[in-house]
């Protein structure tokens, strides 16, 4: 009697079915020029395709106290400053620019953020690039009641590539 053994290297790959998605999130310290105000810039990218609805891509990028184990609100005399939020390259070519929505009276979290869920294929790729590659900033417009809060360097925290999400 003989057995015969048969082995291979590749695994079994189970597909769902449905939208593949891939997302990056990044934070940069972001104070003022005299370093009274410690605050954080964010940014978070996603991007899904293959579904039944047409491919999108949107983003989400604002500042908020810093994330600590007690994170405490920001300070009140920020609160409704914040006019524009703007993505720029390290040579300050603008690649986003948002008006800021003010938070709610219940979120004393978050300073202000701009979002977009319509963003073309091209800009999006630009700014996943350059903020993988290190070389993307956030810079806050703020109005005459409050200080200028400096430009600062996107660092990423998470970043995913294509992934399906199965239920």
């Amino acid at each position: 009697m003989t057995a015969a053994f048969v082995t291979s290297c590749s695994g079994v790959v189970f597909d769902c079915g449905g939208a593949e998605y891939r997302d990056t999130v990044a934070y940069a310290p972001v104070s003022d020029s005299a370093q009274r105000v410690a605050l954080e810039g964010y940014l978070a990218l996603n991007e899904v395709r293959g579904s039944s609805a047409p491919d999108a891509r949107g983003l989400n990028v604002g500042v908020q106290s810093v994330r600590t184990a007690s994170s405490t609100s920001v300070p009140r005399s920020m609160v409704g400053h914040l006019a524009r939020l703007r993505l720029e390259t390290a040579d300050g070519t603008v690649l986003y620019a948002g008006t800021a929505h003010q938070p709610s009276a219940g979120n004393p979290i978050v300073l202000g953020s701009a979002e977009s869920g319509a963003i073309d294929a091209k800009r999006y790729e630009t700014i996943r690039d350059e903020l993988l590659a290190g070389r993307l900033s956030i810079a806050m417009e703020m109005d005459a009641g409050a200080p200028a809060l400096v430009r600062s360097v996107l660092r990423v925290e998470t970043s995913s590539d294509w992934r399906k999400h199965c239920q």
